[in-house]
This record gives structure tokens, C-alpha cells and sequence, in this order.
């Protein structure tokens, strides 16, 4: 072995030295060419005349050696220089190893110690070589046949690559990438010569049955032939013994009996495995990747794991394979195109194949002892749902006659798994799948739905079939339903048309109210004609009217409870207007008639008033204010009457909480009849008033609150359509205005900043750019996986030596959640960690299954830690370097990486009143975060929060809306509502926001009250877009997130009506806001200082 340096740094020559001692040390099975016969031949004249290049070759070959071993420096990233160590076979010219190792000079003693531990293996394998020329394979993959699991294919591969490199005179060239399996395009026989690389093209495929494994191996040679196929088994415990026997047979075909070579692989996998936790603390990501990756390929599990998760996970139907067709992908497939359908009916049918064998065998991991029913049944009942809308899907497409094939096998494999739920469960078929019905033939539908729809089954019980049934009737604002379009043959869908309109009028000539209701449901569904729907309706009503008796009974109600829903689309205004007129009127008379009502009819009351408030289908449509004033009167009549029945105390808690909630919503959403019961909250004497900004120029556009950040004396302020505003707080005038990297109408969703550079998040995608400029020089940071079609949100944090970048929340498209974070230095250079959880867990933080990171920052020891977003129900706070978790925060929050310390809390509701569960703030000097407020609520299991009341205790400064939290001055800072109380004060109203000031442990508030008064101006540019019904809001409500604090004061925006910021997951509604809102530091003070401290 020969050991030279092709870099001129002076600190590599003593890299070179330390090396060879360590390397010499590990092992006796090789010999190193000494260091002084290495200088002594560099030195001479034959050697000086070569280039650079030559002179490592040239070397060994002069020293007779067997192998070199040649270190280099990458100092491309300044921050961190990278030292490269390849090992390359002299005989062949094969490059056997190539490492990449942490480059600074204080570490070069630990360096070169890790590599030497590293390289001992391939150096003492080196025996085996021979003069012959190397043989190159190109490792296309092997695939699961049903690609049913990911993460064992990758395992496969992986171990199957890194032991066939290892093997003497064999280089793999590998066609296939390892982290997110993506295979490139299958291979024609007549365009093998074209797309090779190697001698041989090694493939397979993967065909499981429980734990068994059989691949089916193919070794070919780059001419058209049909090579060699062999059969090979294994068992999903152990996939490396599987590689192993790959691997063997593999080599003794190519090289005609020749032995692979033996060694202790695992020994080798768990020198990777320390050099990647080293590499890992020095923040070398994608170096400490590859390292866990080979650890994991050479059979080293501890610390690992092969197969993802071994705990059932219910986001996914198994934990072990990504799941094709997640439920938010089958809507809208009426609009895919034929072949994306098709693909999806056949993945549909492969899922159910694989729903069926998996809850036949393993599941996650666990033995059919250790797993109970639900784990069971979930899988079962949620496939069996997708089943259903596939097929609903082929009626709508009316593709029955084209799909009919595929269609009878979904429903063969419903079957199949409707007795596999009820095999395990008596009542599956009751909470799962009666509802997803599946006809054969005309007859066996109308037996069924005979049965389904006798009136002795209407229940008030929602997962009752039947009530599900007659519920859906009517929703055709949603994806149609099966029942429209139900597919009564295979063959001819025109007779099963026949069939359905004859059971429709047999129903509505029916002698049963339940059932004449059920037929005028199912003719509404059926017709596309607007004057048949009006006259179906009309029907419906005086249908109603004539059974007024009935429908006010007890019994009755059940049936108004089930039947009434929203059965209009969008734009139908006039039929909307005098359908739900007719209906509030019998819910009058309801009210008026002194019946008791259920808890159930008045909640129907609930939602249709919601409903009526607030539009229909997106269309501005209100009902007259006097029909709602009058069943408001008529509500408060019944609610004295049925206070005195003893029944009362019975359901008090829902029919109060009901009727409450109604009278509310018509108060808030009708401004005439809000005049009528509602006086405004008194302004409080001294009130500090709340100062409004907007730039000063005739532009409309408007600003994003939420994503401002300060530095220094300067906001900067994203702004709609112009970019960025930086506004000087000392004067509050503008400085400039930052041109955006973007010019089309996109939003800037994450916006950091430090002494040298602007950087922002912008349709997804990352741009940086000097702080100086005004927006000319903006780059783009490309980031992994990230695309047009599927675009992570991003949150940006500037730390001392750079910038953070997390990706915010998983976005929709991708069907396996991943997590994307790293670091970039002010010119815009990344180190990537990648998370995933399609391949094995070899990054330490892939165990916390992370989706997305919510800030991070550097502790004392200068680690970096980083709360994660969504990892089995819980945040953890993980220390990066080492993968310790410091703490685990309950659910998903708001963080607040504004002011001087980082805080975190999750505000929620009960009641349907808003309640803050819990705050943290996180200090770079201590391991975990400080509590400041935790409610009774948060101590809960969610089991016992469905049973227990939740109630604040102590510390009522946190009672009420918390609006927005930082740490400024030494001091927490809330801004907050107080508590609403609807039947005193109308909600929004502009006197309830108050100022608190906390000491950092949440004791010593003082309360500041604001007024919130603006003038007309901006009041009418809060609301120009902002739906009538809410205009009664005499000012815009203020936002979450952007409390900011400056040198100046603090500084928050109002949130704008009109705009639906979507972020992946879930959305924040009015990001857009026309005004800088402030309250400046002075005043604070003088307040405070008036008041008493």
C-alpha cells in the first residue's frame, strides 16, 4: 500500500504521515510503502517533470505497490474544508473506496484515524486481486413485484451494491437511486447496447409471500440476449443474508465458479456506522448519510432498522410500503385523463391485493397476537371506502362497459375484504362497509336497498347505514354519489338506468313518509334538470307541511333531522332562496308549537343557521332578516318554556350550548337584529390607543404581517405584487423598496435577515440576495426534491453564522412525507439534511419521523436544536449533532422565532371558545424548555379529554384569545381579547384588546388596555372585500403572528378578509393586511409608569 497527497496544503503532508501510522496499526494482512521511500521518490527529476496528475499513478507504480491510497483537500466550502481519501486498486485501475472526512486542521489526528478504521477492510481484501481486468456490472435494482414495500427493496439493493463492489475485479455501476428508489425506465431488449455501462446488466424482481422472499435473479451481458435467470430465497428478518446469496450467485456466474470473497461485513458496517455519527456531529450531512447508508448495506442494525417503523402507524394503511392512493387523491378523478384513471383503478386493485395479504400476515412488524382488532379493521374499512369511489368514479365516467373487467375484480376483492372485517369484528359491516354498497345485478341492489331504507331503520346514530344513506342523498355539492350512478350490470348500464328510475317512483308512491322522502331524495340526484329539481323540491316541502304533526313529534323529528341538508350548487340563488325560506318557516312553527325537541333536531337547527349565515356554496345569499328574527324570538320562547320541564337538566348541556350558539351567529351575521340585543364594549379610561401605518403612496396593494422581521432599526415588510418594504422605525419612513425575485403575483411566505443578506421563500422555491441591493442580484438556492408539482413552504431563520431553512409543512403531493432542513452561509451555499421515510432509518433524526421543522437554534455548547413538526403525534426537540432528544411538546403549535427568545404554544378550542393549552420558551443556555403556561387540558391523555371537562387553572392572564406572544425588554409580552361574552358585547369588537406584560415565568402580569380606533379609510380598506354578513365587524381583527419587536415598539398587523394563504396542510386565512399597526416603547412606559409598576 502506497499513501501520497495530490494537494500542496502543508498540513495534508502530515495527514499523509498520520495515516500510515494508523492504518499500519489496524492490520498485519497488508504492508504500507515506507514514508521516506515515498519522498525520496517524489523527489526525483522523472517524477517533478510529470503534471500533477500523473505523479500519484506514476509513484506507486515506481514503489511497486498494490494499491494507492491518495488524500486530497476540497476547500470549496471555506467554512469547512473536506479532506478525500481514495483507495484505488494499481492492478486494474478500479477505485475501491472513496471517502469524504472533515478537512480542518484540528481534527486531522481524528480524521485520518476514522479513515484508517474505514479502509482496513478493502485494503486487507486486496489479496484477492488479480491482473485481469476488472468487470463492470450495471446494477439496474431489484423491485418488488407489487410494489408493496419501499423500504425493503431499498435495503435489498443497497446490501446487494455495496457487497458485489466489495467482491475482487467487479465494479458496479449502479442505474438507480438509492433514497427514493426511482427507477429508471425498463430496458428493450433492442436498446440494451445503447443504454448500458457495463459488461453485465444484473436485475430482478421481488416476489413476497408473509416472510418468505423469492427474487427472481436476471444476468445479462450488454448484447440482446435473455441471459440467466436463478431463483433465490430469503426472509424479510434478515435481507442482507438475502444480498449475500445474490451476491454469490451473481459472481460465480460471471466468473465461472470463481468464489466470492468472505469477510466480516458487519464489522465493517459498524466502523461506517461510527464514522457517519462522527461526521453527523461536525454537521457533514450528506457525507454522514452515505456512511449510515453503507453501515446499513454491510449488515450493521444496531441503531437501525430495516424496515421503518415497528409500530403500526395509522397514516398509512402499512407502515412498511407507501401507500398508492392516499383518500385526498380520489377526488376529483371524474377529471383525471383516461390513462392517469386507468393507473389508478389498477393501483387501486394492487393495494386491495396487498391490504388482503398483509392483514392475512405481518403487519408492521407484529404477530397476530400482539395485534388487536382496530389495527386490523382500519386498513380493512378505509381500502374498502377508496374501493368505492374508484367504482363510483367508472360510473360517473360512464367508462362501466370499457373498465368492466377491472371493475369486477375490485368488487371480487370488496368482497374479500368485507369477510375479513367481519371475521374480525361482528358489526364491520354496520360501521364500515353497508354504506360503501356494492350491486352485482339489478335485483340483489333493489333487495338491498329495500332493506336498507325500511323506515324501522332511521337512527339518529350517524354510523348507521341507513342514516348515512339518507344523509348523502343530498350532498351534491360534493363528489356525486354512489347512488346517482349506480352501476347495475356489467355489460349494458342503460338497463340498470331502466331499473333505478322504476325504484324511484316505486318509493315515491310509497304509503311511508320515510320512504316518499326517500324517493324524492334519490329523483333529486337523478335529475340534472333545474325545473324537475324545483318541482322535486317544492314536493319535498308540502310533503312536509302536510305532515307538520308528525314532523313535530319525537319521531318526527328524527326524520327532519336526517332528511334536511344543502342540495343546491353553486349559483343556484332563486331555488335556494325559496326552499330554505319554506324550511325556516317550519322550524318556527317547530319552535312555536311547545313540543320537546331532541338535542339532535336542534343541532340540525345549529348547523343549517351556520349555514344560512355565512353563504351558500360561495354565493352571498342570505335569507330575510325577518324570518331570522323571528325564529330567533322563537327560539328564546321554547328555551324559557323547556327550562321549566324537568327534562331540561338532562340535555342542558347540549340544547343550551345549541340554542346559545344559534342565537349568537344570527346576532353576529345580521347587523340590524345585533342593534337590537348587543351594545358596545365602553372604551376604558386611560386605554392606550393603537398607531396605524401605511406607506405613503397611492399604491393599494397590500402588506404580509406575518412574515415581517426586523433588524436592527429596520422592518422589513413583504409586500403584495412589489416586494419588500424596508421601513426605518426611528423616523417610520421608508428606506427603498426591494424588488421581489419573482415578477409574477406570488407570495413571499418565509422572509430572514442579517448583516449581509436578504433571503425569502417565494412560490416555494429559496432566493438570496446582498443586503445592499434592492433586489437585482437575487439567486436561487435549488433544493432537493422540490419541483413545480410539488413545492415545500419554507421556514427561514438567520443564525449567527448563517441562515436556517425548514421546510414548513409536508406538502400534498407527495405520497410519503418527508422532511427537508439545512444551513446556508450569507453567499447562499447549503448543507442538506434529508429525512425521508421511504428508505431504512439511517439518519438519527429519521427515528422522530419527522414532516417538518418548526425553527431551530444553537445552544451553548454551539449545536444546533430543532423542533420537529408532526412526529408521532408530538414535537420533539432534538439536539442535531447527535440525534438526542431533548424534550417532547405536545402536538403541533405557533412558534415565535421574533424577539429576544424563542417561544412556542399551542392555542386551541373548547366549548367553542378559544383556550391556550400551553407555552414554552426555549433558552440557548438551558437543555430543555422553560414552561411558562400549561392548562389542565394539556396534562390530558386525549382519551380523557373526550370524557373530562378541560378547565384553566390558575394564572388567568391566559384566559381568552391570544392574539400574539414575544420576549422583549427582559419581559413576555401578550396581546390578547379578553374573554368574549356575546350576550353583553358583539364579537370583534374594537375596545377587547389588551397588552400584558409577564416576567419570563408568567407571574407579574400587568394588563394595558388598547383602543383600536381607525378612521373610515381604513376601515373601508380592511373590509372592501369582505363578505356583507361580516361587515358588522366595525374593525379588522389582528394577526397572530406578527408581533414584532423593534427599538421603536411593537409592531403587528391586522388580518385581511379576502385572502386565503394556503401552507400545504392547512391554511391561514388574511395574511394580506393594508396597515402597519404599532405601539411604541414610550408609551408602554409612560402607561406603565402612571399606572404603577
Amino acid at each position: 500500500m502506497a499513501i501520497v497527497s495530490d494537494s500542496q496544503a502543508p498540513f495534508i503532508a502530515n495527514a499523509v504521515d498520520l495515516l500510515s501510522v494508523s492504518l499500519a496499526g489496524e492490520s498485519e494482512k497488508y504492508v504500507l510503502v515506507e514514508r521516506a521511500e515515498m519522498i525520496r521518490l517524489a523527489e526525483e527529476s522523472a517524477i517533478q517533470k510529470l503534471s500533477a496528475e500523473q505523479r500519484p499513478l506514476a509513484l506507486a507504480k515506481l514503489a511497486k505497490a498494490d494499491a494507492l491510497i491518495i488524500l486530497g483537500l476540497d476547500e470549496s466550502h471555506a467554512k469547512q474544508p473536506k479532506l478525500t481519501v481514495r483507495l484505488t486498486s494499481t492492478k486494474n485501475g478500479t477505485v475501491l473506496k472513496s471517502l469524504v472526512l472533515d478537512g480542518s486542521k484540528k481534527e486531522i489526528a481524528q480524521t485520518t484515524l476514522r479513515a484508517a478504521k474505514v479502509l482496513r477492510f478493502p485494503c486487507e481484501r486486496l489479496t484477492q486481486e488479480n491482473d485481469q481486468p476488472a468487470t463492470v456490472i450495471s446494477l439496474m435494482g431489484f423491485r418488488s413485484a407489487l410494489e408493496t414495500n419501499r423500504t425493503l427493496d431499498t435495503s435489498i439493493n443497497l446490501a446487494i451494491s455495496q457487497q458485489l463492489s466489495n467482491q475482487p475485479n467487479i465494479v458496479v455501476s449502479e442505474r438507480w437511486r438509492m433514497n427514493d428508489l426511482i427507477f429508471e425506465r425498463s430496458i428493450a431488449d433492442e436498446k440494451l447496447p445503447g443504454l448500458s455501462t457495463g459488461a453485465a446488466l444484473v436485475d430482478g424482481s421481488i416476489t413476497r409471500d408473509k416472510d418468505s422472499l423469492t427474487v427472481s435473479l436476471r444476468i445479462r451481458n450488454a448484447q440482446a440476449d435473455k441471459g440467466t435467470t436463478i431463483q433465490v430465497r430469503g426472509n424479510t428478518k434478515n435481507p442482507n443474508l438475502l444480498a449475500k446469496d445474490i451476491v454469490t450467485k451473481v459472481v460465480h456466474t460471471l466468473s465461472k465458479g470463481q468464489q466470492t470473497e468472505v469477510w466480516d461485513s458487519t464489522k465493517e458496517g459498524e466502523e461506517y456506522a461510527k464514522l457517519g455519527e462522527w461526521l453527523l456531529s461536525r454537521r457533514m450531512f450528506a457525507e454522514s448519510a452515505q456512511a449510515f447508508e453503507a453501515a446499513v448495506a454491510l449488515g450493521y442494525q444496531k441503531g437501525f432498522t430495516l424496515l421503518g417503523r415497528q409500530q403500526p402507524y395509522f397514516g398509512m394503511i402499512d407502515p412498511r410500503m407507501t401507500y398508492t392512493v392516499p383518500s385526498y387523491e380520489l377526488y376529483g378523478l371524474d377529471r383525471l385523463p383516461d390513462a392517469e384513471f386507468r393507473h389508478m383503478v389498477k393501483m387501486m386493485i394492487r393495494s386491495s391485493q396487498c391490504i388482503i395479504e398483509m392483514v392475512d400476515g405481518n403487519y408492521g412488524g407484529l404477530s397476530k397476537k400482539e395485534l388487536n382488532i382496530r389495527n386490523r379493521l382500519f386498513p380493512l374499512g378505509a381500502q374498502l371506502r377508496y374501493n368505492t369511489r374508484i367504482l363510483q368514479a367508472i360510473c360517473i365516467r360512464q367508462q362501466q362497459l370499457e373498465l368492466a373487467s377491472e371493475a369486477r375484480v375490485l368488487r371480487d376483492y370488496s368482497r374479500h375484504i368485507l369477510a375479513k372485517g367481519q371475521a374480525f369484528k361482528k358489526h364491520f359491516g354496520k360501521e364500515f362497509v353497508n354504506r360503501l354498497y356494492i350491486p352485482e345485478t339489478p335485483q340483489q341492489a333493489a333487495k338491498e336497498l329495500t332493506q336498507l331504507l325500511n323506515p324501522d331503520s332511521l337512527t339518529l346514530r350517524y354510523d348507521c347505514p341507513a342514516t348515512w344513506l339518507r344523509t348523502e342523498f343530498w350532498k351534491t355539492y360534493h363528489v356525486p354519489t354512489l347512488w346517482r350512478f349506480v352501476d347495475w350490470t356489467s355489460t349494458d348500464n342503460r338497463r340498470g338506468e331502466d331499473a333505478w328510475k322504476k325504484f324511484i317512483a316505486e318509493l315515491r308512491k310509497s304509503k311511508r313518509l320515510v320512504n316518499k322522502l326517500d324517493g324524492l331524495a334519490f329523483a333529486f340526484q337523478t335529475t340534472q334538470d333545474e325545473q324537475e329539481q324545483e318541482q322535486i323540491l317544492m314536493e319535498y316541502c308540502a310533503l312536509l307541511e302536510k305532515n307538520f304533526k308528525y314532523i313535530s313529534s319525537p319521531g318526527g323529528q328524527k326524520v327532519f333531522a336526517v332528511f334536511q341538508d344543502f342540495p343546491f350548487r353553486k349559483g343556484d340563488d332563486r331555488l335556494f332562496k325559496a326552499y330554505y325560506s319554506r324550511i325556516t318557516q317550519l322550524y318556527i312553527r317547530v319552535f312555536e308549537s311547545r313540543q320537546w325537541l331532541t338535542s339532535h333536531f336542534i343541532s340540525n337547527v345549529n348547523t343549517l343557521t351556520l349555514y344560512l349565515c355565512l353563504h351558500a356554496n360561495g354565493e352571498e345569499t342570505e335569507l330575510s332578516e325577518a324570518n331570522m328574527a323571528r325564529l330567533f324570538q322563537s327560539m328564546a320562547h321554547y328555551h324559557a318554556w323547556a327550562k321549566k320541564d324537568k327534562r331540561w337538566k338532562q340535555n342542558y348541556a347540549s340544547n343550551a350550548k345549541s340554542l346559545q350558539e344559534i342565537k349568537e351567529r344570527i346576532i353576529q351575521y345580521y347587523p340590524n337584529i345585533n342593534k337590537t340585543y348587543i351594545a358596545p364594549r365602553p372604551v376604558i379610561a386611560g386605554a392606550l390607543p393603537i398607531k396605524f401605518w401605511r406607506p405613503n403612496d397611492t399604491s393599494k396593494n397590500r402588506l404580509y404581517g406575518a412574515e415581517m422581521i426586523a433588524s436592527g432599526n429596520s422592518l422589513f415588510i413583504p409586500r403584495v405584487r412589489e416586494g419588500i418594504i424596508e421601513l426605518d422605525v426611528s423616523s417610520m419612513a421608508v428606506k427603498r423598496f426591494i424588488k421581489p425575485p419573482l415578477k409574477e403575483n406570488l407570495f413571499i411566505s418565509s422572509l430572514a435577515v442579517n448583516q449581509q443578506t436578504i433571503m425569502v421563500c417565494m412560490d416555494g422555491r429559496i432566493f438570496h440576495c446582498p443586503r445592499a441591493s434592492s433586489g437585482e442580484q437575487w439567486k436561487e438556492i435549488k433544493a432537493p426534491r422540490s419541483d413545480s408539482k410539488k413545492l415545500f413552504y419554507w421556514n427561514i431563520q438567520s443564525l449567527k453564522d448563517g441562515f436556517f431553512i425548514g421546510s414548513r409543512l409536508t406538502p400534498h403531493g407527495l405520497k410519503s412525507p418527508v422532511m427537508l432542513a439545512g444551513f446556508a452561509d450569507s453567499a447562499g451555499n447549503m448543507d442538506w439534511i434529508t429525512t425521508s421515510t421511504r428508505r431504512p432509518v439511517l439518519h438519527p433524526i429519521d427515528r422522530f419521523d419527522p414532516r417538518s421543522v418548526h425553527f431551530a437554534y444553537q445552544n451553548k455548547a454551539g449545536n444546533t436544536v430543532m423542533l420537529l413538526y408532526r412526529s408521532g403525534g408530538r414535537s420533539p426537540l432534538v439536539e442535531l449533532e447527535s440525534g438526542k432528544e431533548l424534550a417532547s411538546l405536545h402536538g403541533a403549535g405557533i412558534a415565535q422565532i421574533r424577539g429576544d427568545k424563542t417561544l412556542y404554544w399551542c392555542h386551541g378550542y373548547y366549548a367553542n371558545k378559544p383556550r391556550l393549552d400551553y407555552m414554552y420558551l426555549f433558552d440557548a443556555s438551558q437543555n430543555k424548555p422553560q414552561v411558562i403556561f400549561r392548562s389542565y387540558a394539556a396534562n390530558l391523555s386525549p382519551a380523557l379529554k373526550k370524557v373530562r371537562p378541560l378547565y384553566h387553572f390558575g394564572k388567568p392572564e391566559f384566559k381568552g384569545e391570544l392574539l400574539g406572544a414575544v420576549v422583549a425588554k427582559g419581559y413576555l409580552w401578550l396581546l390578547k381579547r379578553e374573554p368574549e361574552n356575546l350576550q353583553k358585547y358583539p364579537k370583534r369588537d374594537p375596545n377587547e384588546f389588551r397588552l400584558l406584560r409577564l416576567n419570563l415565568d408568567g407571574s407579574g402580569s400587568r394588563t394595558i388596555p388598547l383602543s383600536y380606533q381607525l378612521n373610515e379609510e381604513m376601515v373601508s380598506m380592511s373590509s372592501s372585500l369582505t363578505p356583507d354578513s361580516q361587515k358588522s365587524m366595525q374593525v379588522p381583527i389582528l394577526n397572530s403572528k406578527s408581533l414584532t419587536p423593534t427599538p421603536k415598539g411593537l409592531f403587528f398587523t391586522s388580518f385581511g378578509h379576502e385572502h386565503t394563504h394556503s401552507y400545504g396542510d392547512y391554511s391561514v386565512p388574511g395574511t394580506q393586511s393594508p396597515m402597519l399597526l404599532y405601539l411604541t416603547w414610550d408609551e408602554i412606559n409612560a402607561w406603565l409608569n402612571k399606572n404603577g409598576q
